[in-house]
């Protein structure tokens, strides 16, 4: 029984989905859009991609800091 737990294959830390990437980078481009068409300012561009940041955290990444 113990052969059985042993060989059991270690889970995979989920890796992001195209469409979730899509979506990061859609948001992204949109943040950098309305900085250039000067609707926001760089303060709260950099704001937004941060706040973007970390919504997009892994789980690691929270964990390391």
């Amino acid at each position: 029984m113990s052969l059985a737990i042993a060989s059991k294959p270690a889970k995979k830390e989920k890796s992001p989905t195209p469409a979730h990437m899509r979506r990061l980078s859609d948001e992204t481009a949109e943040i950098i859009r309305r900085h250039q068409a000067g609707e926001i300012d760089g303060d709260e561009a950099g704001r937004q991609l941060n706040d973007l940041k970390r919504r997009y955290r892994t789980f690691l990444d929270r964990l390391i800091g």
